[in-house]
């Protein structure tokens, strides 16, 4: 017991005070929570109190949701949770008050007055309440079904704090969990008009073929955006007053100079903005593709008599507001302009240095005009240039089954920088008010609505994961791309190499939900270096999706698919790549991991080339340099043997990267160094062999009469002999005698060590010339006389 009280004790010396971050524990991980500001719940002791509490000012509606007088309060502004707490505390007919709270940017429900806890063990209820005790709680009751779990009282009429004592208690290690009894939503979807809106969920609503969307439903289980991921709609404004877009809605910029703080006087922001983050499940219009996550409207030109006109600073201003204030992770641009320097400048900072330097989001579309040159701001590669493809798997063109083709858009532009598609016709979206009635939503076509799905499909992966840089989200979408359609996707086509791309349809057409799925699952985690065996993990697993395990060579590693357990076979060593391959309601996605396996391989380089065996001068300094796959792998040069006279220097024999140098008094001989590369596996080594290039000690004697001896530097290294000796008379300048080196070695009655014993009683006497011949190396001349 003293024990528990300890560990209770650590864990309220870490405990937060209630006004920092909201966050809970699920499955050990913190999963940092939101408070909704215009909804909230009141458990109430008698049900007739309701109609007292429907007369204070800030309550609009008042819905019963149990038996039990819980109700759901919505207010009519926004409000925090503690002014409402303050006003209501102190009427007795309340016992209890909570936010509505979000996770990933999905209300997920409410507190009640309960906590749940598993005990590691059976407790007794006397140990259980001396540790809660201090928390104001009690024990309510023991599970029926087990008596582990165990439901505790709270005595806070704030339901909120339910939360952070819960924290405390999960921290503490006494329990196996501690966790609010959650007041959940059930969510199903309720938006009047999604039906119609086929680029997210395609049922044969606009022709063509069933399925042909973005997937969009199947990423809405993993994620459905997150208010703190902001999408900066860069365009005429956004209606900040339309029903389907205000609860989204974040602080907005005019950089035109007006003073509508982003507002919408034409109608392609709104359009654009509905697309991208429409609010869903609210019973009213559309759903955007990340439609819990937050519209930054920013306007930057204006419409009158048919033109839409900018200045290039209103531009540039626009992209600064949003970069400087952190104000937004993804920018899209709908829209096709001349490019200038200092756009350019101001969209390459943005997407190098905003977001705290992980870079923003940008997105644009290719342009309406079927040509085959995107336009700018797409075109610069550090934006995600989005065309438009229609419900038959095809570019939108004058030619495609669609038959849509007019002034307005005469087809999606394509060809080089072109990295993804999404539909672009027949694209249900808001409007702003005052042009038409029913609510202001219409049917957009063209590549401006295209880029929003996209944007919104970022959004969805950073609701997941908001650490990713830009250049990671850039490469989910694209890897996770659908390949649809007749056309030929080729490998290096595009700018990322690693990918197959056409110059119709980019790396293909957004899949948000495969995107969401591998955003979701992270990385691979486990060893870089594998001895025996290894477990590998991903970071999670999104729901609904199924995983399976492979390597990329059994013959020395095997996986176990389902556990991700991976056991070396045998001695065997090398590069091996781990693919964990999730299967989602959407498709696979992989993800892969390069391990090493066993002992280290080594290469090894004598300034810059790989060498083996190498001649080198006297008086020289050369660098080498050892070279691994394997991580943590240290490296040795061992000067072991040799010949001759040659000495050398090694000066840094335990690095990676050392110096040899050789004494100038040096003039014959050979030094062999051992490399050894050593991981926790074991050892691997190979030698440098270094010879002065002369191929002998000497040959004698001179003058010389039945025998001459050939002395090399060594006999035994083949690479330090010449190919050839040949023997040329003086007298004739003929070349009399040819001895092979592959014979040479092959006659072991003549050799005596590193000698080989020439027999010359049958050559001619007088002057004669012996040439040591080597491809590639000059030749050596050494002048005689038999006698």
């Amino acid at each position: 017991m003293r024990k528990y009280i300890l560990l209770l004790l650590l864990a309220i010396g870490v405990l937060p005070g209630f006004s920092q971050k909201f966050y809970r524990y699920v499955d050990n991980e913190k999963d940092i929570l939101t408070i909704s500001g215009d909804k909230f719940f009141v458990s109430l002791k008698d049900s007739t109190y309701a109609e007292n509490l429907s007369r204070v000012n800030f309550i609009s509606k008042l819905d019963r949701i149990d038996n039990k007088g819980t109700y759901l309060i919505s207010s009519t502004r926004k409000i925090d949770f503690s002014e409402v707490f303050e006003h209501l505390k102190n009427d007795s007919y309340v016992e209890f008050l909570s936010p509505v709270i979000s996770s990933n940017g999905k209300e997920m429900g409410g507190y009640t007055s309960k906590i749940i806890i598993k005990t590691k063990n059976e407790m007794s209820l006397e140990d259980i309440e001396n540790i809660v005790d201090k928390y104001g709680l009690r024990v309510f009751e023991y599970s029926k079904f087990d008596k582990t779990t165990v439901f505790l009282q709270s005595k806070e009429k704030d339901a909120s704090k339910n939360q952070e004592i819960a924290n405390a208690l999960h921290s503490s290690g006494i329990f196996e969990y501690a966790d609010p009894n959650y007041l959940l939503f059930v969510n199903p979807a309720s938006d009047p008009l999604y039906s119609s809106q086929w680029h997210l969920n395609n049922t044969g609503q606009v022709g063509g073929t069933t399925g042909e969307d973005i997937k969009a439903p199947g990423a809405w289980t993993v994620t459905t955006g997150s208010s703190s991921i902001k999408i900066a709609i860069l365009d005429s404004g956004v209606d900040l007053d339309h029903e389907d877009l205000t609860d989204n809605m974040g602080a907005g910029y005019d950089a035109t100079g007006g003073s509508s703080n982003g507002d919408d006087w034409y109608f392609h922001g709104t359009a654009v903005a509905g697309v991208a983050a429409a609010r869903g499940d609210n019973s009213k219009g559309v759903r955007g593709v990340a439609y819990y996550s937050t519209i930054i409207p920013v306007r930057f030109y204006n419409s009158a008599s048919g033109w839409s006109t900018t200045e290039s600073g209103y531009l540039q201003s626009a992209i600064q507001w949003i970069r400087t204030g952190n104000r937004a992770d993804i920018i899209n641009m709908s829209f096709t302009i001349t490019q200038t320097t200092s756009l350019n400048s101001e969209i390459n900072t943005a997407a190098s240095s905003g977001r705290g330097g992980k870079g923003i989001v940008m997105v644009a579309s290719s342009g309406n005009n079927n040509s085959t040159s995107i336009g700018y701001p797409s075109s610069n590669s550090n934006v995600i240039s989005v065309g438009a493809s229609n419900q038959f798997r095809q570019r939108v063109s004058p030619t495609s089954s669609d038959g849509t083709s007019d002034s307005d858009f005469l087809g999606s532009n394509y060809g080089s920088g072109l990295d993804i598609v999404a539909p672009g016709l027949n694209i249900r979206s808001t409007n702003i008010a005052g042009t038409i009635p029913a609510n202001f939503y219409l049917y957009y076509k063209g590549t401006s609505y295209s880029a929003p799905q996209v944007s919104g499909a970022a959004a969805l992966v950073l609701s997941v994961n908001s650490n990713l840089t830009r250049e990671q989200v850039k490469n989910i979408l694209e890897s996770t791309a659908d390949k649809i359609g007749t056309y030929t996707y080729s490998s290096g086509a595009g700018e990322n190499p690693s990918l197959t791309w056409n110059s119709e349809m980019g790396y293909g057409r957004l899949n948000a939900c495969r995107a969401v799925t591998i955003a979701k699952a992270g990385k691979i985690n486990g060893s870089d270096l594998v001895c025996s065996n290894s477990t590998f993990t991903l970071d999670a697993i999104p729901a609904g999706a199924t995983i399976s395990w492979s390597s990329s060579n059994t013959g020395i590693l095997t996986i176990n698919s389902s556990t991700g357990v991976a056991t070396r076979v045998g001695s065997g060593s090398g590069s091996v790549t781990i693919t964990s391959t999730l299967n989602a309601s959407c498709g696979s996605v992989q993800l892969t991991k390069v391990v090493w396996v066993g002992n280290p391989d080594l290469t090894k380089r004598i300034n810059g080339t790989i060498a083996g065996t190498t001649p080198v001068n006297p008086g020289n300094l050369y660098n080498l340099t050892a070279e691994s796959q394997s991580p943590s792998t240290s490296f040795n040069y061992n000067n072991y043997t040799g010949s001759g006279d040659m000495v050398i220097d090694i000066y840094y024999p335990n690095s990676a990267n050392t110096q040899m140098y050789v004494y100038g008094t040096s003039t014959n001989g050979s030094r062999h160094v051992r490399v050894t590369a050593t991981n926790s596996c074991g050892s691997y080594y190979q030698d440098f062999v270094f010879y002065i290039p002369s191929f002998f000690k000497s040959v004698y004697p001179n003058p010389a009469k039945d025998y001459l001896t050939l002395d090399f530097n060594d006999l035994t290294e083949k690479a330090t002999l010449p190919d050839a000796i040949e023997l040329y008379n003086e007298a004739s300048m003929k070349k009399e005698l040819v001895l092979n080196i592959d014979d040479v070695l092959k006659d072991t009655k003549n050799q005596q060590g590193n000698k080989y014993i020439l027999d010359i009683k049958d050559l001619k006497r007088g002057v004669w010339y012996l040439h040591a011949v080597k491809k590639g190396y000059k030749t050596e001349v050494i002048r005689l006389l038999f006698e």
